[in-house]
């Protein structure tokens, strides 16, 4: 569990006004910037209500208990103090003119440790967060939110996880790390770990999120809905899985749906307890990327169906490697335009899988493309060691009559070592899929595969799409909705359970 921060009472404060301190600064005789000293919270409390847009508080690294409203513009620098209150430790307003800007603190909550909305732009830099219920971060409807060299520490241990499952209740745990809905996003060096349920949800957003590492969540470590992102040397890792019986409860690194689109430079997602990546009706373009040791499968791309001119999965770049992952290294099903090139798809391990709507097969495969329309290019691949077949076609489509062109090139298929390697196939294609002979310039497979291949007279089992964990969390009601988690009736919101009325709020 997150340890308590320490906890004193005294605080001094310096107001310092942006035009006081260029006076200051250049003009001989003008009155030196006020300087007010508080012993209590109140006195903070004071400072901020008299504070105005352009204005600095400046603290002096102490530590204090109690809940905060930052006016909008109004610049808190920290200097090192630290935070602990139930209930939104820090609500913010946007500025317009000038950021709102939180800096140089520590804060440990119960409830919301930084709540931003009302429109404008919100800079969070040098911040870390426990989070022992609740949510880490929370920005609503603003027009701007900034985060940079920020820590999001959810409480989550290992052994917690026996009791995780199914609805998970956010006044017992930390349920995410962060929470945006709406507006340009700008996130870098901001990390989240070890919470239940989310690590980060980003909803009908627009940025990029670099530098960081996600590590140790439980369920979904970033949802991306509706969204358009730019991701640079990001790390997913260890998403972990709650262990009590419970309805759709699932571990996944990153999941993008609703229309978003993904782009991804050294993006890495590695040992989940489930998928990697999942892509539902998203589109995602990925260079340079590396999903690996997750106990699913490492890139799941469905749902995204369009004008033969569009490309759901592009994976480039000159190293990507999607290895020792179980299920599909690589699995896309009714969607339009697959490009895969310069990468190793690698030790697929065996797994049973959803292949009917109540039927269950063990499935290892390097790439599975079943429905697919468009363009498919596979170039420079090296599929190597899968355990069941290394590349399978299936024709396969809820929409039938629509047209691929496939397009390989410097495609190596070689066998696993051991007992298995009698067993698995090289390339094969079935139900209205071309022929295999068509397709075969571009191919490399083993001898023993292709003799296989060639022999074989069965139809493989072929995997279903599934469920994501997007309906229901987020809309009018749900998770960031009216009535939602951060809502203003829910259970951030202003009458909700950590609001000022709610059931940890003020008269809660």
């Amino acid at each position: 569990m997150a340890r308590p921060l320490a906890r004193h009472s005294s605080l001094r404060v310096s107001i310092l006004t942006l035009a006081l301190v260029a006076a200051a600064c250049g003009d001989e005789g003008d009155e030196a910037p006020p300087s007010l000293s508080v012993e209590t919270p109140e006195g903070l409390r004071a400072a901020l209500e008299q504070a105005r847009s352009g204005d600095v508080i400046t603290l002096e690294g102490k530590a204090f208990e109690g809940n905060f409203v930052v006016p909008a513009g109004v610049t808190l620098d920290g200097d090192g103090a630290s935070f602990i209150a139930t209930g939104a430790v820090f609500k913010l307003t946007g500025g317009q003119e000038t950021p709102t800007r939180l800096t140089n603190l520590t804060i440990e909550s119960r409830g919301v440790g930084i709540l931003a909305s009302g429109g404008g732009e919100v800079q969070i830099d040098n911040v870390a967060v426990a989070a022992i219920t609740g949510v880490g971060v929370a920005a609503e409807a603003l027009d701007k939110l900034t985060m940079e060299s920020v820590t999001l520490d959810g409480p989550i241990e290992e052994a917690d996880l026996p009791d995780i499952g199914g609805t998970i209740d956010g006044r017992q745990t930390a349920i995410a790390g962060l929470i945006v809905s709406g507006g340009a996003v700008e996130l870098a060096r901001v990390d989240v770990t070890d919470f239940a349920g989310f690590g980060a949800v980003l909803f009908e957003v627009q940025g990029s999120w670099s530098d960081s590492t996600v590590s140790g969540n439980v369920g979904t470590s970033v949802l991306i809905e509706a969204s358009t992102l730019d991701m640079a040397g990001l790390t997913v890792q260890e998403a972990r899985a709650g262990q009590k019986l419970g309805d759709n409860f699932i571990s996944i690194g990153v999941v993008a749906s609703a229309g978003s689109r993904l782009t991804s430079n050294d993006l890495q997602i590695l040992g989940g307890r489930g998928v990697g990546l999942l892509q539902d009706n998203a589109f995602g373009d990925h260079t340079d990327l590396t999903v690996r040791d997750n106990n699913d499968t490492g890139v799941w791309v469905q749902n995204a169906l369009r004008d033969s001119d569009t490309t759901a999965l592009r994976i480039t770049g000159q190293a990507s490697e999607i290895s020792n992952n179980k299920g599909v290294a690589v699995f896309a099903r009714d969607v339009t335009g697959v490009l895969i090139e310069n990468a190793s798809i690698s030790n697929t391990r065996l797994q049973p899988q959803v292949v009917g709507l109540a039927s269950i097969a063990d499935v290892g495969d390097g790439i599975q493309l079943v429905g697919t329309s468009g363009s498919v290019a596979l170039r420079n691949l090296q599929i190597q060691a899968n355990e069941r077949v290394g590349l399978l076609l299936d024709g396969t489509s809820d929409e039938p009559g629509l047209q691929t062109a496939f397009d390989f090139d410097q495609i190596t298929i070689t066998p696993p070592e051991g007992e298995l390697a009698d067993e698995v196939f090289g390339f094969l294609t079935q139900n209205g899929a071309p022929e295999r002979d068509t397709l075969l310039d571009g191919l490399t497979v083993s001898v023993e595969l292709s003799t296989r291949d060639i022999e074989n007279t069965r139809t493989l089992d072929v995997t279903e799409t599934t469920d994501i964990p997007s309906a229901g969390l987020i809309g009018e009601n749900g998770l960031i909705g009216e009535n939602g988690l951060i809502g203003e009736n829910g259970l951030i919101g202003e009458n909700g359970q950590v609001g000022p009325e709610g059931l940890i709020g003020e008269n809660g």
